[in-house]
This record gives structure tokens, C-alpha cells and sequence, in this order.
């Protein structure tokens, strides 16, 4: 005897449909986002897509850049920064065929630093930039650490061409030596993203963080300057890198 399946209600079967739509658009929603990705005309700066890039200017390294750098006179440390450790400032600037500063068509780092070091970096001078035997316009990173005065050590800037950007988890894999954040007075949760610069032999430059709570920055800060790494190399010798460092906090304790 056969039997036959009773269809469900009308009611049942819309009930159905928009609980399988409701599904789709939060796993949607919790997917990440594609990452941004430079056109022909555009450069990829600070998280940001820069646009009207001329399709006959070359995009050069900073460290390709820094061997060609001829005149390069450091920012003035602001003195009223409110630093406790070193800060990057990157400036994405053009340079013309006859290796003069065109453009600054970007500046990322902290806002009291930024301006100081834009004015500094407009002023420099390069060697043409020969590309097919003829001199020709480049685009290129301007990466400077802003170090405050520390004991009898005086603030300063450094030119620090040779820095590559790593990824965190490479970076984590070169950890030798992590101290833990302080934990906060209350109910403090959330996620901190800091940018960090490691120098040539392991020591951590400079450590800012960019986002997460703003009571929990300090204390982020604060530990990460004290973390160590094993030098990176790059073709056998150790370098200078960027990265980025993450650390979360539940109910003020550190993860």
C-alpha cells in the first residue's frame, strides 16, 4: 500500500524560506570581509586605497628608495607629543624624474606626529629613479620612528628604510620573551590591534595601538615594548620589521 506524504502548510513552508534567508545573511555578515586590493592607479596605504597613481610612475620599496635618498634631513620631535614609546610615521610620497619630493599624498601614524613629519620628508632629495634607461617618476613609503627621550637619551628620529612588513603570525613565532598586560579595574573587554616595529636585533621599537578600548592602550603598550624577538633575516641579515600584535582582554584580564 503506498502511502503519500501530506504537504505542509503554506504558512509552514514560508516559515521555512525565511529561516533559510535569515541563515544566509548572518553567515553572510560573519564572513570577512575581501581584502582591498590596489589598481593600476592606486596604492594600498594605511588601510586605504589612494587613488590617481599615473600609470608611468613606478612603485619602489622603501628600501630601494632609502639607496637612492640624498638629502634627508630628520622631522623636529614635536615637544608637545604625548609619547612613552616609539611611534611609526609612514609618509607616502612622489617623487619626480629629477628626484625631487612632488607629492605627499599620505601620512600615517599618530596626529601630533604627522605634520612634523610630512614638512621634513617634502624637503628631501633623491637620485633619479632609471627605469628602462631613462629617469622616472616613483612612489614610494617614508617609514620614520619617533623615539622620546628616555633617561639620558634624547628624543629623536631615524630613517628606518630597510623595514619590511611581516605577518603576525610570523612575528608570534619569533617570540622569545612576552610580558603579560596589567590588568584593569573594571569591567573592561575587547580586543586591542597594535602596529609594532621590531628592530635588527630584536627589541621592540616602537608599539602603538590603533584600536580596541582606549583604557586598555596604555597597558598594551606598556607590555609589548618590553617584548623580545629573535632578529628577522632578510638574505642572511637581520633587518627591521613591521607587524602587528593582538591581545584580548575579558572583564579587565589580559588572555
Amino acid at each position: 500500500m503506498t502511502q503519500h506524504k501530506r504537504d505542509r502548510p503554506a504558512g509552514a513552508r514560508v516559515k521555512l524560506i525565511m529561516a533559510a534567508l535569515t541563515s544566509a545573511i548572518l553567515l553572510l555578515a560573519a564572513s570577512p570581509a575581501p581584502a582591498q586590493q590596489s589598481g593600476p592607479n592606486q596604492v594600498l596605504f594605511g588601510g586605504k586605497l589612494i587613488d590617481g597613481i599615473g600609470s608611468d610612475i613606478q612603485r619602489v620599496t622603501p628600501l630601494a628608495a632609502g639607496r637612492l635618498a640624498v638629502s634627508h634631513p630628520s622631522p623636529i620631535f614635536p615637544p608637545t607629543a604625548k609619547l612613552t614609546s616609539g611611534a611609526l610615521v609612514k609618509v607616502l610620497i612622489e617623487v619626480d624624474e629629477k628626484g625631487t619630493v612632488s607629492n605627499i599624498l599620505g601620512v600615517d601614524g599618530p596626529a601630533d606626529l604627522t605634520s612634523n613629519a610630512s614638512s621634513a620628508v617634502q624637503t628631501w632629495t633623491f637620485r633619479p629613479y632609471i627605469h628602462a634607461g631613462k629617469a622616472t617618476p616613483i612612489v614610494t613609503t617614508i617609514p620614520l620612528l619617533f623615539q622620546p627621550a628616555q633617561g639620558s637619551s634624547p628624543a629623536q628620529v631615524l630613517y628606518v628604510p630597510s623595514t619590511i612588513r611581516i605577518s603576525g603570525g610570523v612575528l608570534a613565532g619569533l617570540n622569545e620573551h612576552k610580558v603579560i598586560p596589567q590588568r584593569i579595574t573594571g569591567a573592561v573587554s575587547g580586543t586591542v590591534v597594535l602596529q609594532v616595529l621590531v628592530d635588527p636585533h630584536g627589541y621592540v621599537a616602537a608599539a602603538t595601538a590603533t584600536s580596541g578600548p582606549l583604557a586598555l592602550h596604555a597597558a598594551c603598550e606598556d607590555a609589548v615594548m618590553q617584548w623580545r624577538y629573535q632578529p628577522y633575516l632578510l638574505n642572511g641579515e637581520p633587518t627591521w620589521v613591521e607587524s602587528t600584535v593582538v591581545i584580548r582582554y575579558n572583564v579587565g584580564t589580559p588572555q
